[in-house]
């Protein structure tokens, strides 16, 4: 018997976006400045960096926008990043429990 594997791909955005505010992601905290967010949308989760270094991995749940996000965002309340927005994409990934 032959197994054959194929490539599985999964879906995956990645932006760097402009935190303007000190804010926590999981138990990290995020000071003011710019972040790459890689983000994979099958498992929910994202590796945030800073430079060259991962400062930290989440893990949430993607959602569907009700329209594409017209740019990369962080939404923050109470200074916990609750979602993360990716430019020109209809998918995010929500971070309730960040």
């Amino acid at each position: 018997m032959l197994a054959l594997a194929s490539p599985v791909f999964a879906k995956s955005f990645s932006q760097t976006i402009e935190i303007n505010q000190p804010a926590t992601i999981g138990e990290t905290s995020l000071q003011p400045g710019s972040y790459k967010f890689v983000a994979d949308l099958d498992s929910g989760t994202v590796q945030v960096e800073r430079g060259r270094k991962v400062v930290a991995t989440v893990h949430g749940k993607t959602v569907t926008l009700k329209n594409k996000a017209p740019y990369g965002s962080v939404v923050v309340d109470g200074g916990k990043v609750q979602e993360i927005q990716f430019q020109g994409k209809s998918e995010a990934i929500d971070l309730p429990n960040s």
